[in-house]
């Protein structure tokens, strides 16, 4: 024969079955016809329209008439999964604009730079310990939620009480610190019932019940449970640092690759945004001294792309990084915190963005209008 015409039915695999090496109509097409791909013969491929399903359909509904016309006109050449033709791209996909992805609001000219955080896209967090990175990333993870989509949220230095505070008292606008030593000292039991109420009932929040490092592979399925089982749309991890921290020393680079590989590839291929926390490298601890000449007057922690603890593909994987930097006082105490962007695929522009404080009242973003 020169040719060859595969008309299976459109079904696909979930992720469960797939890992059982279950095929269904859609797997089983993609096998049969790779496996002539280099035979020489033409490969075709034909799928059902409508309600119908596959040819048995057609037949037993008396609809041979549009079977016929089905396989003689309807025939499409095979292309690999994933692989397309430029044609089967459309012109009006080419003229649909960029998505903006969700705005944060309290963090205007960082939004600018990024138009939002879009999904299928991994915006590396890097900060150094202490400087706030947990209350920002309550902060986006209260406004996913606000914006109607489900959250998931993998905090590894701190228990699910911890979390959940920090999310109740960002919305109920009060210091977290306070609400976590008293939290009916800066909130009524009805307010509080209320937020409660609203976060569970309406199912906005999934949570991970595990503390410090674990195998990339259980980070991994726990990452896809939180999307394609529960539909969170944003899931925030924090730290990256902390995944590998039981490992060996001399495999934190090659972990590192491991697990950024797998957030990224997922991330590309599903309805999701990643928020990954990643600690600075010890060895720019001397970004935490004064500049010389300078000592006595307030300084930046300046972080860098090549600040990131570990390997390299950190920057490689990653649509968007963002680099949270305090502001040490003479006395060493902290500033001011700015927002940095150090990377975007498909933003603006980089560069320093947001110089904010936070309401010691209310943990309420107060922008530095000076900057």
């Amino acid at each position: 024969f020169d040719a060859a015409v595969f008309f299976f039915d459109n079904d696909q695999c979930t992720p469960a079955e797939t890992k059982k090496g279950i095929m269904k109509g859609f797997e089983a097409r993609e096998a049969c016809a790779a496996a002539l791909i280099d035979t020489g013969l033409s490969l075709l491929t034909v799928v059902a329209e409508g309600d119908y399903k596959d040819a048995s359909d057609y037949l037993q509904n008396d609809n041979s008439a549009d079977l016929a016309k089905l396989v003689q006109f309807g025939k499409r050449p095979f292309s690999t999964e994933k692989i397309i033709r430029a044609g089967d791209i459309s012109l009006e996909t080419i003229l649909t604009p960029m998505e903006k992805g969700v705005m944060v609001d309290c963090f205007p000219k960082t939004m600018e730079r990024l138009y939002g955080f879009r999904q299928k896209e991994l915006t590396m967090v890097l900060a150094p310990s202490g400087v706030g990175k947990s209350t920002v990333c309550s902060i986006l993870a209260d406004k996913f939620m606000k914006a109607g989509f489900k959250l998931g949220m993998i905090f590894l230095e701190e228990g699910n009480k911890d979390t959940f505070q920090r999310l109740v008292a960002s919305e109920l606008r009060v210091n977290y610190l306070k609400f976590k030593r008293n939290p009916l000292s800066v909130a009524s039991i009805e307010d509080i019932t209320r937020v409660y109420n609203d976060i569970t009932k309406n199912d906005k929040l999934i949570l991970l019940d595990h503390f410090g490092s674990m195998p990339i592979n259980s980070l991994m399925a726990k990452v896809k449970h939180m999307v394609l089982v529960e539909g969170c749309k944003f899931v925030v991890l924090d730290h990256l640092s902390m995944v590998i921290s039981g490992s060996e020393v001399e495999n934190e680079r090659k972990e590192l690759d491991m697990v950024m590989t797998a957030l990224a590839s997922f991330c590309a291929a599903n309805d999701v945004h990643l928020i990954v926390v990643c600690h600075i490298n010890r060895s720019d601890s001397a970004q935490f001294l004064p500049p010389k000449g300078g000592e006595g007057e307030p300084f930046w922690v300046n972080v860098r792309k090549e600040s990131a603890r570990g390997s390299a593909s950190l920057e490689q994987f990653s649509w968007n990084i963002l680099a949270i930097e305090p502001e040490i006082l003479p006395d060493f105490s902290r500033g001011r915190v700015r927002i940095k962007v150090l990377k975007t695929r498909f933003g603006d522009s980089l560069g320093i963005s947001d110089v904010f404080t936070l309401d010691n009242d209310t943990w309420e973003v107060k922008l530095d209008t000076s900057h």
